[in-house]
């Protein structure tokens, strides 16, 4: 708990920030085609795991 206390300024800057201004274009969805992919890890894999990640990405991306 005391080391999450310690990154949460990072995090609200950072990652928080990144995300709270995400509008969907909701249409597109819609008609779009529906994939479901599990990414290995848990909630944060990307910066617990960032290799095993980026690879599982890569790999959607590139059949996308």
């Amino acid at each position: 708990m005391a080391q999450m206390q310690r990154n949460v300024e990072f995090f609200l800057a950072h990652y928080l920030r990144a995300v709270t201004g995400y509008r969907p274009d909701i249409a597109t969805l819609v008609i779009g085609s529906t994939q479901v992919v599990v990414f290995p890890g848990d909630h944060g894999c990307f910066s617990i795991h960032p290799d095993s990640f980026a690879a599982m990405l890569h790999k959607v991306l590139v059949a996308g």
